[in-house]
């Protein structure tokens, strides 16, 4: 039996090729993952094979970076899906919270999880449902805990994507990886959101197809905008408060090979403008964010700032985007 695949072949070419979940994520217009990515993030941008059986579940969760998923179904049995939308989401944790206290995110971040959705009808959480057969979609939004279980052997597939949509729900979870008082319960970055949100600006200020002021909606508008001048404003900070305490910067003039070099060792999530490093260890790095972090028993004079964008460039980018915002606004009003 032939699978109802998208992928299926006619006369050596795919019948759909924009639903070819292997390009989905990354190398489809809009999908503003491929700022950032070429496919080689596994689950994420490259997607995942699934193999299901009778009762085969999977727990309550939320996808990483809050991103939208895409789920296909090969072939097989059917696989029951529940799902609380976005709107919901602050009083299903305030459920799970008060039902296992503190070890409430333990549960949430390890995905094991798996309550009778009842439960939640009775606090006033909202509950959806659906049946996946062979050759449906499924597809989540942003923050929208899901969980599901299989009726016999199935095969699916599966992987993330982001639309400018998901900006406002991308920079909310940008704030919540690296602001978190509890890194060790917080789950971390699968992206480099902050490098993202900036090529993402980079694009909108250049009016680059397909990110235009008329391809953004006023609410990714607002979120890119305070993302930008919150991340510039405490960049510029942080750098100021080391160099006046003797920390040279060191401007790169490469791309990093290694992304992890990136990351910082507190939070986990990944610098895009600058990192700060000591001399006696090397192959640790910390976001500014988290200077007082690194090497407390070395001098400010045994660390550096290694800076991919220089301070200016950081701080006019910011200016452009708000000026040629307003402009677009003012010719709308026109229009």
């Amino acid at each position: 039996m032939e699978p109802a695949s998208p992928r299926r072949k006619k006369k050596g070419k795919s019948m759909f090729p924009q639903w070819n979940l292997n390009f989905f994520g990354h190398d489809i217009p809009g999908s503003v993952l491929g700022l950032v990515s070429n496919g080689d993030i596994p689950g994420v941008t490259r997607p995942w094979m699934y193999l299901g059986m009778l009762f085969a579940s999977f727990a309550w969760h939320v996808e990483d970076n809050h991103l939208f998923s895409i789920n296909y179904m090969h072939e097989g049995k059917p696989k029951s899906w529940y799902g609380v939308p976005a709107d919901h989401a602050d009083a299903f944790e305030e459920y799970v919270s008060k039902t296992y206290k503190d070890a409430s995110k333990d549960i949430l971040r390890g995905l094991s999880l798996w309550i009778a959705p009842a439960s939640f009808l009775r606090s006033g959480v909202k509950v959806v449902h659906t049946l996946q057969e062979a050759g449906h979609f499924i597809v989540t939004m942003p923050r929208a805990y899901h969980s599901g279980f299989s009726h016999g052997f199935n095969i699916g597939e599966a992987v993330n994507f982001a639309t400018v949509d998901w900006v406002p729900a991308g920079v909310k979870c940008c704030h919540m990886y690296h602001r978190s008082d509890d890194h060790e319960s917080t789950r971390h970055s699968v992206i480099n959101c902050d490098l993202l949100m900036y090529r993402l600006a980079r694009a909108v200020i250049h009016q680059t197809d397909p990110y235009t002021w008329k391809d953004l909606p006023e609410s990714a508008c607002s979120a890119l905008q305070e993302w930008l001048c919150l991340t510039v404003q405490e960049d510029l900070k942080n750098r100021k408060e080391l160099m006046d305490k003797g920390v040279k910067v060191y401007e790169m003039t490469g791309s990093v090979e290694d992304e992890e070099f990136r990351e910082c060792k507190v939070c986990k999530v990944s610098s895009f403008a600058a990192v700060l490093i000591c001399s006696c260890k090397h192959d640790q790095t910390v976001c500014l964010r988290h200077k007082h972090e690194l090497c407390s028993s070395c001098t400010y004079e045994k660390k550096m700032i290694l800076s991919w964008f220089p301070s200016m460039e950081l701080q006019q980018m910011v200016e452009e985007f708000v000026a040629k915002r307003g402009e677009h606004e003012a010719n709308m009003k026109l229009a």
